[in-house]
């Protein structure tokens, strides 16, 4: 399995603690205990942090939150 790593990054620390939801293959997030805005926000939040960690992942609604299972992408066809 590819180990996730956080790049360090100027300017103020993330928000979420994205390396360690990535790295637990699935988590479940509540609104109001895990995120504070929309859940639609947090949706476009999520992949567009999997997109800079370099993996993609699965986002589905739940009631009261958010699911999201990390995916790794394939290279170049191959198994990931």
């Amino acid at each position: 399995m590819k180990t996730i790593t956080t790049k360090r990054r100027r300017g103020r620390p993330p928000l979420y603690p994205w390396t360690i939801w990535f790295q637990s293959g699935r988590v479940r997030l509540l609104q109001g205990r895990d995120y504070h805005c929309s859940t639609i926000s947090m949706a476009e939040q999520i992949r567009a942090a999997a997109s800079k960690h370099g993996i993609s992942v699965s986002v589905g609604e739940i009631m009261g939150g958010l699911s999201m299972r990390t995916v790794l992408k394939k290279i170049n066809g191959g198994r990931p």
